[in-house]
């Protein structure tokens, strides 16, 4: 994986307080350690978890998130150096198996904001979107989608999340989710989706004994995984556990455990749904709570699956304050389908009890009785109310009929379609038969054909008739009876479904669907076959809209784009259409680019030595040439006027370069020297210092700075501009070339300055003292020369070099006169010409 290092280290607190001192700001990622696992707070950071390599699976890296968030190897994504928690030798990775995880803070202050975890791999002890004892204003996003965790949180730890919860799971293994938090309210909604994995349970509320809630609504969406069981609400509680309704969809998976619509336990205030359309259930789905109390009521609807039972009610104890309803269309049931009745209601009038508990199943959903179970409905019998009197329709479905007053009773109905009605009616209900074709594509012109429609040999004919416009058929074009079904086909055989998002491609003229219908009953079933015609396209191609080039100030050797948008796709035919604009004044032809079987024709013009500073001008129309412009169905254009032209008001073009004067040099030194001129136009200056002798350069040359005794850029300004330079050789000719480019590129003559830099100045001559003559042997004599950096000498009277080196010595404190000596001495400093030699000659005195 490559991403970049993060230069951040994070202190890993060492002890068994409750929590230790952050050791970032806030913002940072903090390390502390709790009383059984150590924490990892991400501060408000997007944070990913990944696996160190397929070597090392259960080894982890985490990254700030920087990128697109969740974004698996975003080279913009950083590394965090854990390197306190003890980098695992030569795997590159670190064990965090007992760390928790927390999107929000454990310490300094509440976090307002949204926490994001995304974890690709690894193996953590727990996932929190929330934080540990200070709450989370914001939402809470949590994704995994691979590696091993104990649980997965969408909440925090002791305190609150003021928002929503979400998370996200698509693979790995966790013992456990929650929606909510391991202590402490949600006061948003919590969110679960589930696309695969393996999991011990699922709860949409939170995890604790201390009455937390989820304030809105839980929701839980799976569509894949291998679970033991779910709960629409929460774990542990001693009270309220959501306030709100709770929503479990499930479309496909393998559960080995029961499914619950409520809690574990504790009370929900609202009512219970759960929706299965597929899946494998090795137990029952239960619309209520382990044990605790629904204030609403249960709501299960089956159409898919292979399911084991179904009951209305709780598992172990509670009680529901609304009805129990449950509806099947569709799946395989192997077991008991139940709906306890705790009592009955009154009708408005008083008078006949109805049951709370309603059950429907319809269509060609199938109960077997392959473990003894039996569908029932109502309580014991010392209650009074059952389930008696089953009759059977024509079209063969069993029909439960609930007399006021009924015994209990039990039924198998051993693999029959069944439908239970509410006592309200003596009449009893049955299952539509009507296969009927309502509308195709909005439009019907024609009364079914004589056929049958009973098979695919004696589809009903129908017509259909639609505009040129209408150039495919979708599923959501079709209707039919109510409660009926239908499958779209391409050929007569039906063979050739057209599924999902797909289309039947409709021609001009004749295109023929295939449509079967099948009825609410699942047995009748018809087939059609729908002549769609669809008229010619005679309407000529329109311009929209002209799509102008993007605001700014355009110079020479750029492009000036111009695109005309056509109501559809056209063909250019013969000459070379063109537009006119106006720049500056001047009438400028743009000749057509591309974009010819396309509804988008590009015109452009390379600007060479124009200037517009007001906004240059798009004339219509667009000018023929010769050529022919039209659609495919030979339809040509017939109006070339421009309409929806985009503002030019502020495309400008500027072709016009800086002009230099007043160019000169100024305190010239022998080392430095001013050079100064002035520009019309702002924008940048460029020079380059050379040796007076050398070619002059390129205004190119200037500004890409190459190689020169000197050179420089900076800002210039509309006015007087001036550089300094140093670092410069004594009594030197050089030559300063100097250029301006505008903000646009436009880049100005190259001017000339010419300086030659002054003499270097001379080192004061060595003095000696005492002077020359005679002097007692014995006695010292010194050197001197003012500012002078060093003095060599020598004193066997030849002239002394400028370095030491033979008979040159350097000057370093006084000399012993102790024989008859001539000395002479030099005087050196930087930035000035050596001194000339001074001499002095020594006697006996």
């Amino acid at each position: 994986m490559k991403r970049k290092t993060l230069l951040m280290v994070l202190i890993l607190c060492i002890g068994m307080m409750l929590f230790s001192t952050a050791a970032f700001a806030v913002g940072e990622l903090e390390i502390g350690s709790g009383v059984n696992n150590h924490n990892i707070y991400a501060n408000g950071n997007a944070i990913i978890i990944e696996k160190v390599s397929d070597t090392y699976p259960l080894l982890s890296n985490i990254y700030l998130d920087k990128g697109v968030i969740g974004t698996y190897e975003d080279v913009t994504d950083t590394i965090v150096d854990l390197f306190s928690l003890g980098l695992i030798p030569d795997s590159g990775g670190y064990d965090l198996s007992n760390y928790n995880i927390y999107g929000g803070r454990g310490t300094v202050a509440a976090l307002v904001g949204n926490t994001q975890i995304t974890m690709l791999g690894g193996k953590v002890q727990n996932l929190m979107g929330g934080g540990k004892l200070y709450p989370v204003t914001g939402d809470t996003y949590v994704t995994m989608r691979g590696g091993q965790a104990n649980s997965v949180f969408g909440g925090s730890v002791d305190t609150d999340v003021n928002g929503n919860t979400n998370v996200t799971i698509s693979g790995g293994t966790v013992w456990g989710v929650y929606g909510g938090s391991g202590s402490g309210d949600v006061t948003g909604h919590t969110n679960i989706t589930i696309s695969g994995g393996t999991f011990t349970v699922v709860y949409g509320g939170t995890n604790s004994a201390n009455d937390p809630a989820t304030t809105q609504s839980t929701n839980i969406i799976i569509s894949g995984g291998t679970f033991s069981s779910v709960y629409g609400g929460g774990e542990y509680s001693g009270g309220t556990n959501v306030n709100g309704n709770t929503n479990i969809t499930i479309s496909a998976g393998t559960f080995n455990g029961i499914i619950h619509g409520g809690t574990w336990a504790g009370d929900i205030i609202g009512s219970t749904n759960v929706t299965i359309s597929g899946g494998t259930f090795a137990d029952t789905i239960y619309g209520g709570s382990r044990s605790g109390n629904i204030s609403g009521s249960t709501n299960v609807t089956i159409s898919g699956g292979t399911l084991t039972g179904v009951n209305g009610r709780y598992s172990i104890g509670g009680t529901i304050t609304g009805s129990r309803n449950i509806r099947i269309s569709g799946g395989s049931i192997n077991s008991t389908v139940t709906g306890y009745t705790a009592g009955k209601l009154t009708k408005t009038d008083g008078t006949t009890p109805v049951y709370k508990t309603t059950l429907t199943l319809l269509g060609i959903s199938a109960i077997t009785d392959v473990s003894g179970g039996s569908l029932t409905l109502g309580g014991a019998a010392a209650s009074g109310y059952g389930l008696t009197d089953v009759k059977t329709t024509d079209a063969g479905l069993l029909t439960f009929y609930l007399p006021t007053g009924a015994a209990t009773a039990a039924y198998a109905p051993n693999n029959y379609a069944v439908t239970v009605v509410n006592n309200d009616s003596n009449a009893f209900a049955t299952v539509s038969s009507n296969a009927g074709l309502t509308t195709v594509a909005a439009l019907t012109d024609a009364t079914p054909g004589p056929q049958s429609g009973a098979d695919s040999d004696n589809a009903i004919a129908w017509e259909v008739n639609v505009a040129n416009a209408k150039s495919t058929l979708a599923l959501g074009d079709i209707a039919v009876a109510e409660n009926a079904t239908f499958k779209l086909y391409s050929n007569a055989a039906f063979t050739t479904e057209i599924t999902g998002a797909d289309t039947l491609p409709l021609a001009v003229g004749d295109t023929l669907a295939y449509i079967k219908v099948t009825a609410q009953d699942t047995t009748t079933v018809k087939y059609y076959a729908v002549t769609i015609t669809r008229a010619a396209d005679t309407t000529a191609p329109l311009v929209t809209s002209v799509s102008v080039p993007s605001n700014g100030t355009y110079t020479n050797g750029q492009n000036l784009d111009f695109t005309v948008n056509f109501s559809e796709p056209v063909t250019v035919f013969g000459g070379i259409p063109y537009l006119n604009i106006n720049i500056g004044g001047s009438v400028i032809i743009v000749i057509y680019e591309s974009g010819s079987g396309t509804s988008a024709l590009v015109f452009r013009y390379t600007i060479v030595n124009k200037n517009d500073f007001d906004g240059i001008e798009v004339n219509s129309p667009i000018e023929a040439n010769g050529s022919t412009i039209r659609d495919a169905a030979l339809n040509d254009i017939t109006n070339w006027a421009l309409v929806g032209v985009g503002s030019t008001t502020n495309v400008l073009v500027d072709c016009t370069a800086p002009i230099l004067s007043a160019t000169s040099s100024s305190s010239v030194t022998a080392t430095s020297a001013g050079i100064n001129f002035a520009s019309d136009e702002a924008g940048t200056y460029y020079y380059l210092l050379y040796a007076a002798a050398e070619a002059a350069p390129s205004a190119a040359t200037v500004k890409a700075q190459g190689v020169a005794v000197k050179k420089g850029t900076a800002a210039a300004l509309a006015a007087a501009n001036s550089a300094s330079i140093s670092g410069l050789t004594a009594s030197t000719p050089y030559k300063a070339y100097v250029i301006v480019e505008d903000a646009v590129g436009n880049k100005s003559e190259v001017s000339t300055i010419t300086f030659t830099t002054a003499a270097a100045p001379v080192q004061a001559t060595p003095t000696f003292s005492p002077g020359a003559g005679a002097i007692a042997f014995g006695s010292t004599v010194t050197i001197s020369s003012a500012e002078a950096d060093a003095i060599y000498y020598t004193t066997n009277g030849t002239d002394p070099a400028s370095s030491v080196g033979g008979a040159t010595s350097e000057y370093v404190g006084a000399l012993t006169i102790d024989a008859a000596k001539t000395i002479k001495a030099i005087a050196v400093k930087a930035g000035m010409t050596n001194s000339a030699i001074g001499s002095a000659a020594y006697t006996q005195a």
